[in-house]
Formats: C-alpha cells, structure tokens, sequence
C-alpha cells in the first residue's frame, strides 16, 4: 500500500511537470512539423469551428479534425480571437490530452514490482523531450500514441492485476480508437490480440471479438457522421497507399530501425540491451508489438518519421525496463546512462520547447494580425502555401504574388486602395531580394508607413537550410516588413 501511494505522488508530480513543459512548447514551437499538421489538422479544424465546413481528403479522418475543433471552441470561449491564439490553443489542448499517455503508462508499470522501473517510465514518457515534442504535434500518428498508452496500460491491468473481462474489453476498443485516429496503428492492436491468443486463447477469444466489432462500430459512425459510405475512409485509405505509396519517395529498409533506435538514444542506450533476458521475461508482449509495428514499417517502401510516432511511448517504457536493470544495481554504466540523459536531453529540451520549426512559413502572417485587419500579402519567393490564406487572412485579405522589383511607393499605395487593405505584408524567402525589401522598408510618409525588415526563422531551421538548401526551402528563412495604410 505504501508503494502504491508513492507511485501514486510520482504520478501527480509528472503529470503536472509534463503539462508545464509541453504548454510551453506549445506556445513557442506553434510552426508546421510537417505540411500535413496544418493542411490536414489546424486548418480543417480552424475553418471548420469558424465557417461551419470543410473538406478532407477521402483518405484523411475528421477524428483528429473534430478533436483540434474541441479545443479551439474552448480556447475561443476563453478569449482566443486571432489566428496565432487559435493555432495555440489547438496545440495547447493536445498537450493536455497526451497526458493519458502518461495515466496508462502508470497503470501497466503498476503491475510489477520493480519500482525504479515504475519510476523512470512514468518520468520518460512525461518529460523526455520527444515525448513533449510528439505529443504537441497535429498527426494523428501523435494522438495515437498517447491514446496507445492507455489502451495498452488498461489491458495489460486488465490481465495481470484485475482478471476481469470486461475491462480488457474497453482497453481493447481503447487501442481501436488509437487506430481510427492512424490505420496503421492497426498493427499494434492484431499483434496484441494475437499475444492474447496465444497466452489463452479461450479466456481472451471474446473479448477481443467484441472489441474488435466495437472498433468497427465506431468506424462506421465515423463515417456516417462523415457523410461518407461505410468504411470508405479505410477504403479510400487503401487506394492512396497502394503499393506501399512508394510513389511518395522510397527509403532503404534499415532507416526504419535506425529511426526507432534513435528515438531511445542510440548508440548510448545500446549497452543497456544487456538486459535483454529481464526485457522479455517481464515485458515479451510490449517488446512484441513494438517490434512487429517496426519490422512492417521497414518493409513499407514509403517512409516518414512522424509514421513511427505511435511507439514512442512503448518505447520509452522499453528504455525504462532496460535501464532500471542497471540501476538496481548502481554500476557504472547507470550512471553513465543518466549524464547522457542530461547532456542530451536538457538542451534538447531547450531547443524543442523554445525553438519555432519552419516559422518562416507562418511568421510573416501570424505575427502581423493579418487576419484581424484586411490584408494585402504582397510575396515572391516565399515557401508556404495557399491554405494557411485560409486562417490568416480575413475575407478581404489578397495574398498576389509579384515581382517585388516592381513595386514602389505608388504602385504599393495603388494596390492597396483597390483592394481597400489596411496593412501591407511584403515577404519573401530568396535571400538576394532582401535589398529590395530594404529598400520598401524605407517608405515613410502620410499615406504609407512601412516598419524595418524583420526576419522569420529558427537556429535550427537556418542551419539545415544551409548545410542542405535543396532538401530544406521549406526552412529558408522569410524577410518581411509590415506596411500600415494610412
């Protein structure tokens, strides 16, 4: 009882420790992962709780959309009024729901008495910077993977501590659900079922026939709510990623394996496997399913990080078993893990939680209230797309793109009273037109004032767009002034 209640404080401590850091990448680390957290979250979302309506992909399901909606009509209760705020807010609301992740990691470490072990995995999974970073992305690879934790720790509490059939039942269709949110998490919950069968296949036979069928209600409902036929979301799913959607780009098998090593520090971690007997005595079904959702990936043709996201929790409670292994025995090589931890993981922490990724895209018209005033985003050069217009201009903002050589006073103020703008936004993401943006810069008199030019990047950005400029123009730093129309 004793062990329970002190688990139990660990829990509330990081909990609330978890909350704090990924509010705070939240808020500062606001631009695009990827094109796919905006085209296919945040902005579907923001247009739909604003307009009423939007079309998804018949690939794509509206349960990440619906669930971004959710929290953008709470932060908009709350005062959320322009475009940056409701990006935030959207952000701020996944934080919060990942830390189910970090319940259902307490109630599957819960089962075992090794309490460092219990410890460190419910500290990994709750500040351990990739954790916070995944878990404040718009995928729905990154919901999952908090959705899995619970569903996995509410089976496994299920089986080994409460023997009842009808909570493994709804840790089952808690794993379905991480599987509507990404098909491929699908993986995961066969293989699990599959070490169910073979553990006892007729005390776990029902239960995961009735989860099963509950996930595909669920599916159906999905659908149905989204106007579409009866599994056509998977369907359509299916069609897009024939063949293995190697027409995306291929990446060599082994990229897979390199990418989920890395995720628990390797090479550094790679002693710690020493352990590997305690591992699979212990944890067999979790190394399972996590090596299975590995090994399918690697043979995919098509591969994206953001696809191994579902696992990072199971893998951090992997890295917890091996470690704690180590430091029951207080040896060299505990330690030697622990100063990794910290010289890695404090800067990383630092730079995910402080450091905007791909704010140049989005800067120039998030910073700039464009979609409180009628804006006129004059751009050439500039790496965004035409979607984020949707969220960050208001009906009477025009984004052109021009020849910024062209401009000048005149031509600038005519544009500006056709369209009846209220701000000017010049931008642009080629380095050798910024003495032109300088030289607009300059404009000041009663009927233009145009404010100093402001740069929109990141360190991180800035070096990947140098040491590797064709691979990275999403990266390339924006220069932008701000013109008021006076």
């Amino acid at each position: 009882m004793i062990k329970e209640i002190n688990l139990k404080k660990h829990l509330i401590i990081a909990l609330f420790v978890g909350l704090w850091l990924r509010l705070l990448c939240a808020h500062f680390d606001y631009g695009p992962f990827a094109l796919d957290d905006y085209l296919h979250g945040l902005i579907p979302a923001h247009l739909l709780v604003d307009n009423g309506s939007y079309e998804l992909p018949n690939y794509r399901s509206w349960l990440l959309v619906w669930l971004l909606s959710f929290f953008l009509r709470v932060g908009e209760f709350f005062g959320a009024d322009n475009a940056l705020s409701k990006i935030r807010v959207m952000l701020y609301g996944l934080g919060v729901f990942s830390l189910i992740g970090v319940y259902g990691t307490y109630l599957y470490v819960r089962n075992f008495n090794n309490k460092i072990f219990q410890i460190v995995a419910i500290y990994l999974v709750a500040i351990y910077p990739l954790s916070i970073l995944v878990s404040t992305r718009a995928f729905g690879e990154t919901v999952a993977m908090a959705v899995i934790l619970l569903g996995f720790g509410l089976c496994e509490n299920a089986r080994l501590r409460q023997q009842n059939s009808l909570n493994l039942i709804v840790g089952l269709l808690v794993l379905g659900v991480a599987c509507l949110f990404r098909f491929h998490v699908a993986l995961i919950w066969v293989s699990y079922a599959i070490c169910l069968l073979i553990i006892n296949w007729r005390r776990y036979l029902l239960p995961i026939i009735i989860g099963g069928i509950l996930t595909l209600i669920l599916q159906m409902l999905i659908d149905f709510e989204s106007n579409r036929s009866l599994f056509e979301t998977f369907i359509s799913y299916l069609h897009v990623n024939e063949g293995g959607a190697a027409g995306y780009g291929v990446t060599p098998w082994y990229s897979t394996w390199l990418l989920s090593l890395a995720f628990i520090l390797a090479p550094f971690s790679l002693p710690l496997f020493r352990n590997y007997r305690a591992l699979i005595k212990s944890h067999w079904i979790l190394l399972v399913i996590t090596l299975v959702f590995i090994a399918i990936h690697s043979l995919v043709p098509h591969k994206e990080e953001r696809f191994m996201f579902p696992i990072v929790g199971l893998e951090l409670i992997i890295l917890s078993a091996l470690w704690s292994e180590e430091l029951n025995q207080q040896n060299k090589l505990s330690k030697f893990f622990l100063w990794v931890l910290i010289v890695l993981g404090v800067p990383a922490l630092g730079i995910i939680c402080l450091v905007n990724f791909q704010s140049a895209a989005v800067d120039p018209l998030l910073k700039t209230n464009s979609d409180q005033r009628n804006t006129l985003v004059l751009y050439q050069d500039w790496n965004t797309w035409n979607d984020f217009y949707s969220i960050t201009l208001n009906e009477h903002g025009v984004a052109k793109e021009v020849e910024l050589s062209n401009l000048n006073e005149l031509s600038m103020i005519d544009l500006a009273n056709n369209l009846h703008s209220q701000q000017i936004v010049i931008v642009s993401s080629n380095p050798s037109l910024l003495p032109i943006i300088s030289r607009l810069a300059t404009v000041n008199d009663n009927k233009l004032y145009c404010s100093k030019v402001y740069s929109a990047s990141s360190l991180i950005d800035s070096i990947a767009y140098k040491l590797n400029p064709g691979h990275n123009k999403r990266r390339a730093p924006a220069n932008y002034i701000v013109c008021d129309v006076l």
